[in-house]
């Protein structure tokens, strides 16, 4: 959010009585919401990427993971097969 909004007035807005039109002051006002709503979007784009690729992240984990437990479960079995071989 702007805290500043610093405007050269050097008659290009300003009426002859040296006030800034309501016509002015109204597109000011809307250059700036149209303005902080596009940084808004920034942001959420960034967000949205951000969360993305956290997510793939977490999913290449995730598949790690699977892999690592079918490699143990694997094992497991073969101890059981050797450990009922040997007590046959």
């Amino acid at each position: 959010m702007y805290k500043l909004i610093a405007i050269d007035i050097d008659g290009t807005l300003m009426n002859s009585y040296g006030e800034v039109s309501d016509k002015n002051i109204s597109t000011i006002k809307k250059n700036s919401e149209t303005k902080q709503k596009d940084e808004e979007k920034e942001i959420n784009n960034q967000d949205i990427y951000d969360y993305k690729k956290k997510i793939s992240e977490l999913e290449s984990q995730i598949d790690e993971l699977e892999r690592n437990n079918r490699e143990l479960s694997d094992k497991i079995d073969d101890y059981k097969r050797k450990i009922s071989a040997l007590s046959e």
